[in-house]
């Protein structure tokens, strides 16, 4: 959960999920960017790597944020990230 960007469990949210995470970005004021100067990377700054993964239309099922909706299959998990 990231309360700050009002995303995650407990946060659930109707379709579309296209603006999501940039439309909170904007509230808190954080800068979106793919390239990042070395400052910016130096204390007491930081960079997030976020991102959103979203269900295939049409699979739903149950999770904590409602018992039928828009759902990523356990079959799919660990989601796994590198970096």
């Amino acid at each position: 959960m990231c309360s700050e960007l009002g995303i995650g469990p407990g946060a659930p949210q109707q379709p579309p999920y296209n603006h999501e995470i940039d439309g909170n970005l904007e509230r808190v004021d954080f800068r979106e960017s793919v390239v990042f100067r070395v400052p910016e990377f130096s204390s007491p700054n930081g960079v997030w790597a976020s991102w959103m993964t979203v269900p295939w239309p049409g699979t739903v099922g149950s999770s904590p944020d409602f018992t039928s909706g828009p759902i990523i299959p356990n079959m799919l998990f660990p989601i796994h990230m590198a970096g």
